[in-house]
């Protein structure tokens, strides 16, 4: 345990450290967000600035992708990302219209979600989501950490994109099943952790 916690401690320096030198403008805006032209991805002119959100939905769909055989070949098309992206963008920047929203829709999470996701994507929404610069500029470092502050608002991102991939006409029943195996794994896993800490009755 030890090991893996000295990992998680160097994903979370390696986090804090890269966001560090975006801040400090170190790396250019120009670099750090990527602006894809549509035409890149099918030509759907309604899709612009996609960097980093077709990124965030396919890790979304990666973390369900090992539960379910039915989606070991899938690949997210430019069509599923739009549909998802389209559906997911009104409730994200709900979460973020006040710190409040953010506090009561953005729980306290276990999972370290600021060490899965690059730094440059989190620069990237803050240039394109007003209220996320606003609500991290109130909450941190006076109420929460930086680390805790990017788990929690992509620990409930990453909910909202399974939960609107589940509504793919070809695929949502597949990332359904996905996510019912994903939450039984996490109980038996959850189970499994008590039962080893319980001392030995004798």
């Amino acid at each position: 345990s030890s090991s893996s916690s000295s990992t998680s401690s160097s994903s979370r320096s390696r986090f804090s450290s890269s966001w560090t030198t975006l801040l400090m403008g170190q790396r250019q805006s120009a670099e750090s967000i990527e602006l894809r032209d549509a035409g890149e991805i099918g030509g759907l002119s309604r899709l612009q600035t996609v960097f980093p959100w077709t990124d965030l939905v396919s890790k979304a769909a990666s973390m369900l992708v090992l539960h379910s055989p039915n989606l070991v070949e899938w690949e997210l098309s430019p069509e599923e990302a739009l549909s998802v992206i389209e559906r997911a963008e009104p409730q994200v920047c709900a979460l973020v219209e006040s710190f409040q929203n953010f506090l009561d829709l953005c729980p306290e999470c276990s999972v370290e979600y600021s060490a899965m996701v690059p730094a440059d994507w989190a620069h990237a929404l803050l240039q394109q989501l007003p209220g996320l610069k606003e609500v991290r500029f109130k909450l941190v470092p006076a109420r929460i950490s930086e680390d805790a502050f990017w788990s929690r608002f992509f620990g409930q991102v990453f909910e909202i994109l399974q939960q609107e991939l589940c509504e793919l006409p070809q695929h949502g029943q597949a990332f359904k099943e996905a996510i019912a195996a994903a939450k039984t794994a996490k109980i038996a896993q959850a189970a499994a952790k008590s039962t080893d800490s319980e001392p030995d009755l004798l």
